[in-house]
């Protein structure tokens, strides 16, 4: 998986489609060219995955920022000819009406079913760890929107908001996150027919 702004942590186990699948829609019997029919698969999903900007089978990743938005800002997925990267916009500048909500992060990639946790490196410089409803170990320092099949979010606790981070640090934030149906057989057909 190699959308440019996601940085994957853990990858998939699995292809949506198998080999057998694979050889079984070309009509191929023989075993002679399996490497070569299997890496047309990883190289299809691939391509698949960017034009989707969609994760498909259950994947760990992580997407990076300098801070968290501030009051009265945003943060989401930009676009430029050369790739993605996340980018703090003011929230009614945001294109998803859902996604107008103070200090949201977008998690960009697909279904995104948890958020593992969120590292950063507060102002005195060490580093620390937030927790909500869905991290490994289950906790309320922020709020999550995992309910969109497309995009998905998280907002600060409403009361404390976002903690600060180190000024200096390059990529203070670390939000790591699964994302990505469960299993090979919870992907769409008309995504496996493409591919």
């Amino acid at each position: 998986m190699s959308i440019v702004a996601l940085r994957t942590i853990t990858p998939a186990t699995e292809y949506p489609i198998t080999l057998s699948e694979a050889k079984s829609h070309i009509r191929i019997t023989y075993t002679a060219e399996d490497t070569y029919i299997q890496s047309l698969i990883v190289a299809a999903t691939d391509w698949a995955q960017q034009f989707t900007r969609r994760i498909f089978i259950d994947t760990q990743v992580g997407i990076r920022m300098d801070r968290f938005p501030a009051s009265g800002d945003a943060a989401e997925l930009q676009g430029d000819p050369q790739g993605q990267w996340f980018y703090i916009r003011r929230s009614m500048q945001r294109k998803k009406e859902a996604a107008k909500r103070d200090q949201s992060i977008l998690l960009p990639g697909g279904f995104v079913s948890a958020i593992n946790d969120i590292d950063y490196i507060d102002v005195a410089g060490a580093p620390q760890t937030l927790t909500g409803p869905t991290s490994a170990a289950p906790g309320t320092d922020y709020q999550e929107d995992l309910t969109d099949d497309e995009w998905c979010f998280i907002y600060p606790n409403s009361t404390t908001g976002w903690p600060g981070v180190d000024s200096n640090a390059v990529n203070a934030v670390l939000i790591d996150y699964q994302v990505g149906w469960p299993t090979r057989d919870d992907v769409p057909e008309s995504i496996c027919q493409a591919i």
